[in-house]
């Protein structure tokens, strides 16, 4: 069958050429919204890593929240104590 002939839908299907074009255009998309936008693109780079890799390991989570809970603390202690004026 050729591949510019038409399907049973009656579309004809796309050629090299065609999807070529078409993997060009995705490119330059994408490399253009890389450059508007790298913290996004940064992050979908590591969500999908994390999807391929089996999800965040237990040891990363738990030094993550040690983490968060030691700058919540420091936040709300800061908060709670008001700073010494200075005496000139």
């Amino acid at each position: 069958m050729n591949a510019a002939a038409p399907n049973l839908t009656g579309e004809a299907e796309p050629t090299a050429a065609d999807l070529q074009e078409l993997a060009l255009v995705a490119h330059s998309r994408v490399e253009e919204s890389v450059r508007t936008y790298p913290y996004v693109a940064m992050a979908a780079g590591l969500g999908v890593g994390v999807v391929l890799g089996g999800g965040i390991p237990n040891w990363a989570l738990r030094l993550a929240a040690s983490g968060l809970a030691r700058v919540a603390v420091a936040h709300a202690v800061s908060r709670a104590m008001p700073m010494p004026a200075d005496d000139e």
